[in-house]
C-alpha cells in the first residue's frame, strides 16, 4: 500500500503539472460548439474512489463502513489553494459494496447530485467498466441512475429500458435465455442487447451467450483457447464471473489458492510471470491468427484485460451512443474517465473529463492535448484535486457543456 501511494502521489504531481499547462486555455469545449447530450462515465476512479487515493488529500472521521454506510470525509487543508476557495467544504460519502476482488470504494453524495442535475438538463449518462457485471450490477443502486451499462470490458451492454435492447422484449433470463435477458438492479430491470454479444461472437473471439456460465476452460472462441494457454503456462488468471473476457492481475501470486470460478494454475518457475511476458505471448497469439487479430487488452488498476477485438470500451460505448441517437460523438458527447483503458473512448468524444490520472499514459494523452493543433481533437480537462472532489468539478464541467449554447 506505500508503494502504492507514492506511485499516485507521482501521478498527481503529473496531472497538477498539466493541470497547470491546461489552465490559460480555459474552459473545455466541445468542437464546432456541441451541446452535450451523454456523458460516459467509467467507474473505477472516476465515479467510485478508494483509500489509497482518498487519504491524499483528506480524512475520514470514522473508520469506513461497508455496503451503504456513509462517512465523513474532510479535505486537507492544502486543498483550498488548488480549489481556488476557502477551507475546502467536508464531503459526505458512501460505502459501495466490495467489489469480487474485495476492493471497497466511495461515491460522494455530491456526485450523485451532479449527476442527478445534468440528466435533468436532457443529458444522458452512461456507465462504462471495465469490471465483471456481477460488481457493476451489485454497485448500480450506488451509482448515477443511467441509460445503460457497459461491463466485461465492452463485452456486456445493458439497457434500463427493454426497448432499446435488441430485438425489443424484456423476456428471458440473464444466462441468456430468450429474446433479451433480464436482471434487476435496486428497483430497475436491466435487459442485456443480446445483438451486441451476437457481434461480439461473429468475430471468433468468443462463444454465444448459451455458453455462459460454463467454467472458462469448457468455452469456445479464440479467448478462452489462450486462456487454457496460459493456465498450462502457469499463470494464474482471473475469469470469476466474466463471460466475455478475463484479468491477469500484477504481481503474479506465488502461491496457488482455488476461489469459486476463478482459475487456478499450477506455478512454473521456469517462466516468469511478468507485464512483459504477458504482452510478449498476447502479441504473438495475434500473429498467430491467419485472418487477422481477434483480441484486444488494456491495463485497468495495474491490471491486464484481455477481452475481444469488437469489444472494448472505445466499441462498446460507441454502440451505445448509436442507440441513444448521438450523430456525432465529437460534438455531443464526453466522457469521465481516468486509466490507460478509457483512452480509446475518449479519443472518440469531444472532452474528456478527469478527475485525476490513474495511469502515465492519461497524463500524457493530457498533456499531448494541449500542444496538438488539431480542431478536432479530444479536449481534456484535468481536475485540481483526486479522487471524490476531483469527480465533483469535472460534472460542474459537464453541466457547463450541457448548458452551453
Amino acid at each position: 500500500l506505500p508503494a502504492r501511494r507514492l506511485y499516485l502521489h507521482q501521478l498527481f504531481v503529473a496531472m497538477a503539472a498539466v493541470r497547470a499547462a491546461a489552465s490559460s486555455g480555459g474552459r473545455p469545449h466541445l468542437p464546432a460548439a456541441g451541446l452535450l447530450k451523454c456523458l460516459l462515465c467509467d467507474v473505477d476512479g472516476s465515479l467510485v474512489h478508494y483509500e489509497d487515493v482518498l487519504d491524499l488529500h483528506g480524512t475520514m472521521t470514522v473508520d469506513p463502513p461497508f455496503k451503504g454506510g456513509t462517512v465523513t470525509y474532510t479535505p486537507l487543508p492544502a486543498m483550498a489553494k488548488l480549489l481556488g476557495d476557502g477551507a475546502p467544504r467536508p464531503l459526505e460519502l458512501i460505502a459501495l459494496p466490495a467489489s469480487a476482488s474485495g476492493m471497497k470504494g466511495f461515491i460522494s453524495r455530491g456526485t450523485l447530485s451532479l449527476a442527478s442535475e445534468l440528466q435533468k438538463s436532457g443529458c444522458r449518462v452512461v456507465i462504462v467498466s471495465g469490471g465483471r457485471w456481477a460488481t457493476v450490477k451489485g454497485r448500480a443502486p450506488y451509482l448515477p441512475a443511467a441509460d445503460a451499462y457497459v461491463s466485461d470490458n465492452g463485452g456486456r451492454i445493458f439497457w434500463a429500458s427493454a426497448e432499446r435492447a435488441h430485438p425489443s422484449s424484456s423476456e428471458g433470463t440473464e444466462s441468456g435465455g430468450g429474446a433479451a435477458a433480464t436482471c434487476s438492479a435496486s428497483d430497475r430491470q436491466l435487459v442485456e442487447d443480446l445483438a451486441w454479444r451476437a457481434h461480439l461472437a461473429s468475430g471468433g473471439a468468443i462463444g454465444g451467450v448459451d455458453e455462459d456460465g460454463l467454467p472458462p476452460a469448457e468455452r469456445s472462441g479464440a479467448l478462452w483457447r489462450l486462456y487454457n494457454h496460459l493456465v498450462a503456462r502457469g499463470w494464474i488468471i482471473d475469469a470469476r464471473g466474466y463471460e466475455t473476457s478475463f484479468r491477469v492481475r500484477f504481481p503474479q501470486p506465488h502461491s496457488k489458492a482455488a476461489e469459486g470460478g476463478s482459475l487456478v494454475a499450477s506455478g512454473s518457475p521456469a517462466e516468469a510471470r511478468t507485464r512483459e511476458a504477458l504482452e510478449a505471448i498476447l502479441e504473438a497469439t495475434s500473429q498467430e491468427v491467419n485472418s487477422g487479430p481477434v483480441l484486444a487488452w488494456a491495463t485497468n488498476l495495474g491490471h491486464v484485460d484481455v477481452f475481444p477485438r469488437l469489444s472494448g470500451k472505445r466499441e462498446a460505448g460507441l454502440w451505445v451512443l448509436k442507440e441513444l441517437g448521438v450523430q456525432d460523438p465529437k460534438s455531443e458527447a464526453a466522457m469521465l474517465c481516468d486509466d490507460d483503458n478509457d483512452l480509446g473512448l475518449a479519443s472518440a468524444v469531444g472532452v474528456a473529463l478527469i478527475p485525476q490520472c490513474t495511469s502515465p499514459s492519461v497524463a500524457a494523452a493530457a498533456a499531448a492535448a494541449e500542444q496538438t493543433s488539431d480542431s478536432s481533437a479530444t479536449r481534456f480537462y484535468v481536475a485540481a484535486v483526486g479522487g471524490c472532489l476531483g469527480t465533483e468539478e469535472c460534472l460542474r464541467e459537464a453541466l457547463e457543456l450541457a448548458a452551453a449554447s
